[in-house]
């Protein structure tokens, strides 16, 4: 067996395995955002009830995508390694000829919706984290409007028999449509650890401590909303997807994990009421610490008193 031959079948066994631990990961994180969300008060207004209606829907197509997406690789992986390992050439002469089956092109299709699904929700998360600011999103949106028809040729050409997602008529497709999605990831990772620092200065600079900064500032937070473990991992994949390496598929098993998971991370904080909304971005972005200590020196206050006040006053109606 040709070396690149058994680069590519321990990549996609290996993207396998990984994708059946995080689909494990993925149904525990929508059983127990789905629990919590039930449990949300039962005063909460029509227009939160819609919210966890949205994002219970939301992770539960996201889930279903994934698991049609998975189960197709593995029926794949089954088929090559089990069910026709005897054919001439063995399971790599049985890759080649199958990569355009109708199941493998039916799973590439849920992921790609996947994909869809997760940026779309992303971009939305920047655009409540910059106080409904249409002009930041207007970027990636525009990317993401144009990695649309790539998706489709990308998808169209590694269906065509005789091909695949990595010949090099998909490929030319596939790089510009890998590029642009990797690129939304990026500028939306970036616009939101820009807005998640900014405003974190602005809560320490009221006397906030880390305890109450990091619900929605710190690390964690940073990584989950921004997403920053998909950005890194899709620009893993497009490099070596661009380059034709053997691993790509696992790189792009490994992307497409992050992929799903970044959702439903967001959806469980949502859940537990740490994640960003439209109330807590109102109350976060009227943080001004020159108008505190402007209005403490006029009223003879000292400057330490007011910004304790201000804190303790802004976390209380920050828990509400």
């Amino acid at each position: 067996m040709a070396n690149a031959e058994l680069v590519f079948e321990r990549s996609f066994y290996i993207s396998n395995s990984i994708s059946l631990v995080a689909l494990g990961i993925q149904i525990m994180l929508f059983i127990l955002s789905y629990y919590y969300m039930g449990m949300s008060n039962p005063r909460s207004t029509s227009s939160q009830h819609h919210s966890t209606t949205f994002y219970t829907v939301f992770g539960a197509v996201i889930l279903i995508l994934d698991i049609i997406g998975t189960s197709c690789n593995l029926v794949f992986g089954q088929f090559a390694w089990i069910e026709h390992r005897d054919v001439e050439g063995g399971s790599a002469a049985f890759i080649g000829e199958h990569l355009t089956a109708w199941y493998n092109t039916w799973g590439t299709a849920n992921e790609f919706a996947i994909f869809y699904m997760a940026n779309a929700l992303l971009i939305y998360q920047c655009y409540i984290i910059w106080a409904s600011n249409w002009k930041i999103i207007a970027l990636p949106c525009m990317l993401y409007i144009a990695s649309i028809p790539m998706a489709v040729l990308n998808l169209f050409e590694g269906a065509v028999p005789n091909s695949s997602y990595f010949e090099k008529n998909a490929v030319n497709f596939g790089v510009p449509y890998n590029s642009l999605t990797v690129a939304t990831n990026v500028l939306v990772t970036i616009f939101i650890c820009y807005r998640l620092f900014i405003v974190r200065r602005r809560m320490k600079a009221i006397g906030m401590d880390d305890k109450d900064t990091d619900v929605y500032t710190g690390v964690a937070a940073m990584m989950i909303e921004s997403a920053a473990p998909v950005t890194i991992c899709g620009i893993m994949f497009i490099v070596t997807y661009s380059k034709n390496i053997s691993s790509a598929i696992a790189f792009a098993g490994i992307y497409g994990i992050a992929m799903v998971i970044s959702p439903q991370l967001i959806i469980f904080r949502t859940a537990l009421g740490k994640a960003w909304s439209r109330d807590v971005t109102a109350k976060l972005s009227s943080i001004r610490f020159d108008g505190d200590r402007q209005t403490a020196l006029e009223s003879g206050v000292s400057s330490t008193t007011r910004m304790n006040t201000t804190s303790s006053l802004f976390i209380t109606d920050l828990k509400k």
